[in-house]
């Protein structure tokens, strides 16, 4: 039955900057279905459900694009540690986790998503029965892309064959990709190099491109990963993917900090998207993406939160604000990456790097009802003359007060719908911590 959000006091559609101002909107079947003026709507459809839009502004629900959701057991627990310290701790729990924690790990990470208002994210994990089964039971809409590494990276690490790997993603692709009305899909992601050899992200790239799936891994995120691509094989990372035929429109790029211009647009030529993550980049003391050279080349631009152990938080809005102010400051331009720009990276342009674009990503009439509503009625959104300016500047996952995937309504007032939280995050609290004690991490 219909369900109509009434008297909504803007909708930013992020079809080019159209605002709407006090219109309604009908949803019916996971898709919004008409967008007017409200006594019209009520006299179109007989109304099953009510929103309140008032007070409120809507916008497409946020698209993280990089994100590592079994993380969020690890929360708190790397800090102050450089990439390689932090990736040999972690490494090192990860050996220890079972499948409940891993399940614990990604239901926190989608609950937090939604109530920060995202949608969808693209997850780079392992276990993948135990995140499809926490997208299953948030709601949220999932992209998993089964982590595929078989190159010993810190010592311990266990590791199987390329052939091995590729027959088990096919096994978990023949039964989710496409499922729940198509919010599991599945792709493809060796981790890049140097955990991943150039035989298996060939053979990865071989398989994404027989299916049309999203191809997935990390670049050039910290230096030594440029030093030991350059002395095994006389190459940068994206020369070395260039020569196997890893690159890809289906291709997403996390991080890309210390990417040459040469390689940037070798990236454009080839249509990959990069996905920034300014937080993680920060925490882990990487640096900072040099994101005029990928606009300087169109190369696609996405934003992603990454994991919990190297960003402690799973906020898109929180990163929309880092990215445009690091970029202003360090060139030194303050118009560089406005606002509806950087909105456009975490739902229209984030739509279309997935070839979602027909689907989400925007507020239209025939599209699936992915959206959100912000609560306006706070300090920091007054006066309300620049809602877009205030959305990346002054919004924060916090204000959100509706989210609906699919036409399901998951939040409403805040509280979230498919589950109680409380019993939920104590269980999860008992179960994390005991993990933590007996693997010694204080």
């Amino acid at each position: 039955m219909p369900l109509l959000i009434k008297d909504i006091d803007y909708i930013l559609t992020m079809d080019e900057k159209a605002l709407l101002k006090n219109k309604s909107m009908v949803i019916e079947d996971g898709k919004i279905v008409e967008i007017g003026e409200t006594q019209k709507l009520m006299k179109n459809w007989v109304i099953d459900e009510v929103i309140n839009g008032r007070g409120s502004v809507a916008l497409p629900g946020l698209i993280d694009l990089h994100n590592h959701s079994t993380q969020s057991v690890l929360r708190g627990v790397c800090d102050g540690r450089g990439l390689m310290d932090w990736l040999n701790l972690t490494s090192k729990l990860y050996e220890k986790f079972d499948e409940e924690i891993c399940f614990i790990g990604s239901k926190i990470s989608f609950l937090e998503k939604i109530k920060n208002g995202i949608t969808l994210t693209v997850d780079m994990e392992s276990f993948p029965e135990q995140v499809i089964k926490a997208a299953v039971e948030t709601g949220i809409r999932l992209i998993l892309t089964v982590v595929l590494a078989d190159t010993v990276e810190v010592p311990g690490q266990k590791i199987e064959s390329v052939d091995k790997q590729i027959k088990n993603f096919q096994v978990v692709y023949k039964k989710w990709h496409k499922n729940r009305e198509g919010r599991v899909m599945l792709g493809l992601a060796p981790c890049g190099f140097p955990s991943s050899s150039p035989e298996l992200m060939a053979k990865s790239a071989e398989v994404a491109a027989e299916k049309n799936l999203i191809l997935h891994s990390h670049v050039a995120e910290n230096k030594l990963n440029v030093h030991l691509c350059k002395r095994k094989f006389g190459k940068t990372e994206v020369e070395l993917m260039e020569d196997i035929g890893y690159l890809d429109k289906n291709l997403l790029l996390a991080h890309g900090v210390y990417l040459t211009e040469t390689d940037v647009s070798t990236l454009a030529k080839y249509g990959v998207s990069i996905v920034h993550c300014p937080s993680s980049n920060l925490k882990l003391a990487n640096g900072v993406a040099p994101l005029n050279l990928f606009l300087k080349e169109n190369v696609k631009i996405g934003l992603g939160t990454d994991g919990a152990a190297s960003n402690n938080g799973q906020d898109l809005f929180f990163e929309m604000k880092l990215a445009s102010l690091l970029q202003k400051g360090i060139l030194k331009d303050p118009s560089f990456l406005p606002p509806f720009q950087v909105l456009k990276s975490v739902t229209i342009d984030a739509a279309r790097i997935l070839g979602l674009e027909k689907e989400i990503g925007s507020l239209s009439e025939g599209k699936r009802a992915d959206l959100i509503l912000i609560n306006l009625k706070k300090p920091w959104f007054t006066p309300k003359k620049e809602i877009i300016s205030h959305l990346v500047y002054s919004a924060s996952g916090r204000d959100v007060s509706t989210v609906i995937i699919n036409g399901e309504v998951v939040v409403k007032d805040g509280e979230f719908l498919k589950f109680s939280e409380e019993p939920f995050l104590a269980r999860a609290n008992s179960k994390i911590e005991n993990f933590l004690l007996l693997n010694e991490v204080n």
